[in-house]
């Protein structure tokens, strides 16, 4: 497991705890990408995720308490997913298609698809 914004960081339980829920979330990610044969994109796997119950639960909690700090949880969550995608593509699960489509701020987005769906 690397990680690409940190310096110095020596293993211990908050690093396996982070390792696990990443490992979860790509797992999750995959899974997704199962269901969705046609594939998906960054916005669209972010899409699912925020429309998650639980996760959305937790996030209008957060909101009737701290606005600013539901806004940053949901963003972290568009981070870690887009580096979800990065990783699976990296192990050779995911492909980048040449396929786009509309993203939510109307910009084009490509399409990940499973490798063996090609």
């Amino acid at each position: 497991m690397t990680y690409p914004n940190s310096y110095h960081v020596t293993a211990g339980p908050r690093t396996e705890a982070k390792e696990r829920k990443c490992v979860s979330q790509e797992d999750y990610i995959l899974s997704l990408y199962r269901e969705n044969r046609h594939g998906l994109t960054t916005d669209e796997v972010w899409s699912i995720l925020l429309n998650n119950k639980k996760l959305k639960s937790i996030l209008d909690e957060l909101y009737k308490e701290d606005p600013i700090k539901a806004y940053a949880r949901a963003k972290s969550v568009s981070i870690s997913s887009r580096r979800a995608i990065s990783n699976l593509t990296n192990q050779g699960l995911l492909i980048k298609t040449t396929q786009t489509r509309k993203g939510m701020s109307g910009d084009n987005n490509r399409v990940y698809k499973l490798k063996d769906l090609t």
